[in-house]
């Protein structure tokens, strides 16, 4: 609930790119999170008959089980996030009240 609200409703311009691998209680696959956010500007051209590119918005954002843990391998939950004006500390925050 944390992530589909931080994504969706207040930082969502902010946050170009998010990678996460997760571990769910039950569930013997590592989890695969990625959100990709694109941008586009509408750009003035010098093209004939008045065609110019439109500004537009892209959201890519899919999670799904992976490969199974390993035996040996240490279950993590990382979420690594790239964007401008993040606070650190805030995510970090959230995410960590997400954890069991």
């Amino acid at each position: 609930m944390w992530l589909g609200t931080l994504l969706l409703e207040r930082r969502s311009d902010d946050i170009y790119c998010m990678k996460g691998l997760l571990s769910f209680e039950g569930m013997s696959e590592r989890f695969v999170l990625l959100h990709v956010h694109s941008f586009y500007e509408k750009l003035e051209t010098n093209i004939p008959l008045g065609l110019s590119m439109e500004q537009g918005v892209h959201d890519i954002f899919q999670g799904s089980p992976d490969r199974p843990w390993g035996p040996e391998e240490s279950r993590i939950n990382k979420i690594v996030f790239i964007g401008k004006n993040l606070d650190a500390e805030t995510l970090e925050k959230g995410f960590k009240a997400c954890l069991l």
